[in-house]
């Protein structure tokens, strides 16, 4: 009941001064430099009028006064202002633990994992991932030194993988927690799991798909300034606060979104975790806070009825995942905003529970195209229980595993260059779904991208500056990947000219074929052309002289070009004596004088009285023609097809016909060229329509459906000839549904279930199952668990003791006060048969369940005469 009452301090405010004409004296009589207040209001448009100008921390609708309760932070500059909005307020008093009573001040005090760890010893802790654990572990410093000039901290991150200081294929992932200083539920959670992860690199199946498959980051302190504001030995409600040094709420602090009015004071750790970051391309992320048990998503700038984020149901359905994830370990867990009222619940859009603006969460999923969410991990923001706090890992640490994996699902792939295959950054673009900023990018030196998206078929645009744009389809499940792999083609490539012959004095006229912009240059590294066009007449020459060659086009606002080709104008001169010899090799012909050579020999040019002497000239050619080749190659494919050009992958992603040229060096360096010519053409698709009428739910090629609607389901390369087929179902389910009834009864006692009356003769747990048929035919299961004797406990004895982990593999703890009188545990089967009965002798107890099968149990807890019976689930 303890952690109950004091949430109803923080909302109901028991606290030493209620709102009057002299509210400024009241706030500064307190005598604080920072403090939390209730207010009430009307309306969420006052809510969010508050949250403009003060830093409201939580705001839930009573539902019996018909108004908003909102809880406010101020420092001590904000007093005078916030009385100055005459609305009535209470002030908040915090519960501060004795002295030392949640803070370890050595790595022994720590390795029980109940209390928070001082500044130093937080470092340490960092410092040992990284040594003990080096090829799994690297600590990176975002900054070196926090505004607090005379305690200056550091803010740390983990990096973990089996990869590190190479580049890897995989998406990246970032945890972080406590940007409000006073919110350390989460701080404590971080630290763990980066301690879980390292030490069980080699048991847990989900631990080793992370390092393998993930680039894991995890910030757990963010603002240190704030958590450690007294003293680095000192976290509670009244040692830690809120804002940074500075007095600034690091949550209003990240640039603001457009369409936002003003603009944020950027902070130092702020302007630290921003250049952090940016080229990390994190693919999710989420941030931990406290003060609520909530998850809630972008954005937090509007309401949802004003804009919603183009992923909302992905959102909500990863969100939901890691609620009901905790769920499974306790369901009193993640239920709201409140313990007694759920209010929004578990899952939420930001604005929808009150509108902020300069939210890290806004900032990472607009400017950094992250997918990050906000985590509310504790109601109370500095759990002062070391019994209570371990709880708080055993509840969530399947859930941060899975949501960690969850960068994995949806479509991924490689973008690279279709005639280089070097690595593009290219944009990847979700038709008729992607709006403000919410596409991906692939990112070099991979040029990998990473897309989670919920369930269903999209239309994908990939397009890069100087690169000509492709679409794909893709279909996408939940809980899966799709691998889509994109060649882009260039838009311009280097032109194909040929060299030529002139007798001295003449000029010679160089050609090429392109739809875009031809450049000639003198020189190779010139930036000048000498001349643009598909066409270049070369002034009158002497020399023998060689010119460069690029294709070149406008792409979006940049300038591409292409690599520069040589070509060469020889230049003969046959006059300056009677005779003269020049010897050519060539491929294929050679050209000269207007006639074309295509066999090797030796050739006289007689050029009449062209001698000094007016004699004639003679020009003797001695010539080496060496063999080439063009050979044209066509054939057809389908859409979504794959085909290889000598060894180099396609895959045919829309009709029209492609062409390629590949080039042959013979021993004698002569191209020869294969023309390929592809036709692609769209696939026949095989339609087939039909009608199902089922129980719900409804299980179709391992799906399970839930609801009416229609359903597509495609089958690549199984129509005929190798075509796609799609089966369109129109289903209607008729409900059915599967419901556990827990009865209690004292001996002697009865109870009727159907036509059947069950007599409670002997103590013990016992089920029985209900079957209703409908008018359908759909059977629906009460599952009764009739519990008979002395059962019942009272809520505060149950709250005494804590089970974990829950599920469980070979062995689970109990936590409870054994220091008053003997504790007598006895694990039962789910018949109520006694397996084995001990004795607790110290907190946490142990209990051996390897040699038991998987499925649920009972623990019947005996303390003073009274009794608790926890239900214990063996995986």
């Amino acid at each position: 009941m303890k952690k109950l009452l004091f949430l109803l301090v923080l909302l109901f405010g028991l606290s030493t001064s209620v709102f009057s004409q002299s509210a400024l004296e009241s706030l500064n009589n307190d005598g604080r430099d920072f403090l939390y207040v209730t207010a009430t209001v009307g309306t969420k448009a006052e809510v969010n009028a508050l949250s403009a100008n003060f830093s409201v921390d939580n705001c839930h609708f009573d539902e019996r006064s018909g108004q908003f309760l909102v809880r406010i932070y101020l420092s001590r500059p904000e007093y005078e202002a916030f009385a100055t909005q005459n609305i009535p307020f209470e002030i908040i008093t915090p519960e501060r633990p004795p002295a030392g009573d949640m803070v370890a001040t050595t790595m022994t005090e720590m390795a029980q994992w109940n209390k928070y760890p001082s500044y130093e010893i937080y470092v340490q802790m960092m410092q040992d991932f990284q040594t003990n654990f080096p090829n799994l572990c690297k600590i990176d410093t975002i900054l070196a030194a926090t505004p607090c000039t005379s305690r200056p901290h550091m803010i740390l991150a983990a990096h973990l993988s089996n990869s590190l200081g190479q580049p890897a294929d995989k998406p990246a992932f970032l945890y972080t927690s406590t940007m409000h200083g006073d919110e350390v539920v989460g701080f404590y959670m971080m630290l763990r799991l980066i301690d879980y992860i390292l030490n069980n690199a080699t048991t847990d199946a989900d631990v080793q798909n992370i390092l393998q498959n993930v680039d894991l980051y995890i910030c757990p302190l963010e603002n240190p300034d704030g958590t450690y504001h007294s003293s680095n030995t000192d976290i509670s409600s009244s040692a830690s606060q809120r804002y940074n040094w500075n007095n600034v709420d690091m949550n209003r602090n990240y640039p603001f979104l457009p369409g936002i009015n003003g603009s944020a004071n950027v902070q130092p750790e702020t302007q630290a975790i921003i250049n952090w970051v940016s080229d990390k391309h994190f693919v999710m992320s989420a941030n931990f806070h406290g003060g609520a048990e909530l998850t809630n998503f972008p954005w937090d700038s509007w309401e949802s009825n004003s804009r919603t984020h183009a992923d909302d149901n992905w959102y909500r359905y990863v969100c939901q995942n890691y609620v009901d994830t905790c769920h499974v370990y306790d369901d009193t867990y993640m239920v709201g905003e409140t313990y007694y009222q759920p209010g929004c619940g578990p899952v939420t859009e930001g604005g929808d529970w009150y509108v902020i603006t300069g939210s890290r969460q806004d900032y990472m999923n607009y400017y950094q195209h992250c997918r990050e969410v906000t985590i509310e991990a504790h109601f109370d923001k500095v759990c002062t229980s070391t019994t209570e706090l371990p709880t708080y890992w055993t509840n969530s640490k399947s859930s941060l595993l899975h949501f960690a994996m969850e960068c994995l699902n949806g479509f991924r792939g490689i973008v690279t260059d279709a005639v280089t295959g070097e690595p593009i950054e290219a944009k990847i673009f979700v038709r008729n779904h992607d709006t403000f900023n919410s596409e991906v990018y692939s990112h070099l030196p991979i040029g990998n991208y990473h897309r989670p998206i919920k369930a269903g078929t999209y239309t994908v645009e990939v397009s890069a500056d100087c690169y000509e744009t492709q679409t794909f389809t893709v279909t996408t499940t939940d809980g899966a990947c799709v691998r889509h792999n994109i060649q882009l083609v260039p838009l311009v490539s280097a032109p194909q000219v040929a060299d030529q012959h002139i007798m001295t004095g003449e000029s010679a006229t160089l050609s090429t074929t392109s739809t875009h912009t031809i450049n000639w240059y003198a020189n190779e590294n010139d930036n000048t052309p000498i001349s643009t066009g598909l066409t270049f007449t070369t002034p009158a020459l002497t020399e023998t002289t060689t010119y460069f060659v690029e294709e070149s086009a406008v792409d979006n606002g940049t300038t591409c070009r292409s690599e520069r080709t040589q070509v060469t104008v020889f230049v003969d001169d046959p006059h300056s004596t009677v005779y003269s010899d020049a010897s050519y090799t060539r491929c294929g012909s050679f050209t000269y004088e207007g006639e074309t050579y295509t066999e090797s020999g030796d050739y006289e040019i007689l050029y009449p009285e062209a001698a000094a002497d007016q004699s004639d000239s003679i020009l003797r050619l001695h010539l080496t023609i060496y063999p080439t080749y063009s050979i044209n190659v066509s054939f057809s494919v389908m859409e979504g097809d794959s085909y290889n050009i000598e060894g180099d992958p396609y895959i045919a992603t829309a009709s029209g016909v492609y062409t390629y040229d590949r080039y042959h060096l013979s021993v004698n360096g002569c191209d020869s060229v294969m023309h390929y010519f592809v036709y692609v053409t769209s696939p026949t698709i095989a339609f087939q329509d039909t009608t199902i009428e089922a129980c719900s739910p409804f299980i179709y090629e391992g799906e399970v459906l839930m609801m009416d609607g229609d359903y597509t389901f495609y089958y690549p390369n199984a129509g005929v000839g190798g075509c796609d087929s799609m089966l369109l179902i129109h289903l209607t389910l008729y409900p059915s549904y599967s419901q556990t009834v827990d009865i209690e009864l004292g001996l002697g006692e009865s109870y009727w279930i159907g036509n059947e009356e069950i007599v409670g003769m002997v103590e013990g747990i016992y089920e029985y199952d209900e079957v209703l048929s409908s008018i359908h035919n759909c059977d629906s299961v009460i599952h009764y668990r009739i519990l008979i004797g002395n059962v019942g406990v009272s809520d505060q004895q149950v709250k005494e003791y804590s089970i974990y982990p829950n599920p469980a593999n070979d062995v689970c703890y109990i936590s409870g006060n054994t220091s008053d009188a003997p504790t007598l545990i006895t694990l039962m089967d789910a018949s109520g048969r006694k397996i084995y009965e001990t004795t607790m002798t110290e907190s946490p107890f142990q209990v051996d369940l390897s040699n038991l099968s998987a499925g649920y149990y009972f623990i019947h807890i005996r303390k003073k005469g009274e009794e608790a019976i926890k239900k214990i689930i063996k995986q």
